[in-house]
């Protein structure tokens, strides 16, 4: 029965106590042999188990990194990767949901646009690393007041270009 329904557990178990059995009766070569595939069919067994714990673990650790990179796949992009603030994408979505707030009167929102004057002055006399520094710091800046806010978000337009949404 154990091996027509598949239960090699109870086969094995079977094994030990036949072994024990061809022991008791005196028969220690039958029960040697016997003993010997028991202890085979258990180890086969054991490492069945072990390659399954180890392919289970190794599934629940694939499906957390592809979690992870999808969320910092998605994470980026809806960022700028000079500055960190979120950029064009994140901020078409957000200020659609923003506008329709506004248009039912649940909120206000404070719209704020900094352009930097004569940056490419910047990048032609000091270089395009000086020029990254200053856009930087800058979205620091921004990203510092807007964090203040519930609800505030700065956000790089392009080039030296940055947008402040403050609802409420």
């Amino acid at each position: 029965l154990a091996e027509h329904y598949a239960l090699s557990g109870r086969t094995i178990d079977a094994l030990k106590e036949q072994a024990e059995l061809y022991a008791a009766r005196g028969d220690y070569k039958l029960a040697f042999e016997t003993f010997r595939d028991f202890h085979r069919a258990d180890e086969e067994m054991r490492a069945m188990e072990r390659d399954g714990r180890a392919r289970t673990l190794n599934a629940i650790f694939e499906a957390t990194e592809a979690r992870r990179s999808s969320d910092y796949f998605r994470e980026l992009s809806v960022r700028d990767p000079l500055t960190g603030l979120h950029n064009r994408r994140h901020l078409d979505s957000r200020l659609i949901e923003l506008l329709a707030e506004v248009e039912t009167g649940t909120t206000q929102l404070t719209v704020g646009l900094l352009d930097l004057d004569h940056f490419k002055r910047i990048n032609d006399t000091r270089s395009h690393a000086v020029g990254d520094e200053v856009l930087r710091q800058v979205a620091g800046l921004l990203q510092a007041a807007t964090g203040e806010l519930p609800g505030g978000i700065a956000a790089r337009m392009g080039g030296e270009e940055f947008l402040v949404l403050l609802p409420g």
